[in-house]
């Protein structure tokens, strides 16, 4: 297990070296615009990752999968809007695939940088286990900043029709 936490490190490593990027926060500032409810689903997923990854390799197997049953609905939409978010853009399933993988990555290089990544976890677990109304400021307040998301599109507000009226050209012609 240290070996695999050294080798990881050591990849983070070696990418910054070479200004590479093991999650393209690049390629997610052109993504399109995502509605609420996909940037709900990008959301969630790094929740859903960053536990994942404790699960692994924290030992926390079975909080995880009460983690999963407890928010099975929640995560499903989630990943609907994934998946969703990437037919609509036209991005595709290989792009869904990718970004997905990156975010599992980023969650593991966290794993790896962060002595307190497993206590962490365990206390998102126990606070969601507390209080599951909070899912989704929970999933908010654990996003993994190695990798971005696409802004959420804001709603253009409506330009009220010029109408045209016959009202006078003139002040004089308005006295009359």
């Amino acid at each position: 297990m240290a070996r695999s936490i050294a080798v990881t490190v050591a990849a983070a490593a070696l990418a910054g070296a070479l200004n590479l990027s093991l999650a393209p926060g690049a390629r997610a500032a052109e993504m399109p615009c995502a509605s609420e409810d996909e940037s709900r689903g990008f959301v969630l997923r790094h929740l859903q990752s960053r536990l994942m990854v404790a699960a692994l390799s924290c030992n926390q197997k079975e909080a995880y999968n009460t983690f999963v049953q407890r928010f099975m609905t929640d995560l499903t939409v989630g990943g609907r809007s994934l998946t969703a978010y990437f037919a609509r853009t036209g991005l595709g399933t290989p792009a869904l695939n990718s970004h997905v993988t990156d975010i599992a990555n980023a969650a593991g290089l966290r794993r790896a940088a962060d002595p307190e990544f497993c206590a962490l976890t365990w206390r998102v677990f126990w606070d969601l286990q507390q209080k599951p109304e909070e899912l989704q400021l929970m999933a908010d307040a654990n996003l993994i900043p190695a990798v971005n998301f696409p802004r959420t599109c804001t709603a253009k507000a409506a330009v009220p029709a010029v109408t045209k009226t016959a009202a006078p050209q003139t002040a004089k012609a308005a006295v009359k």
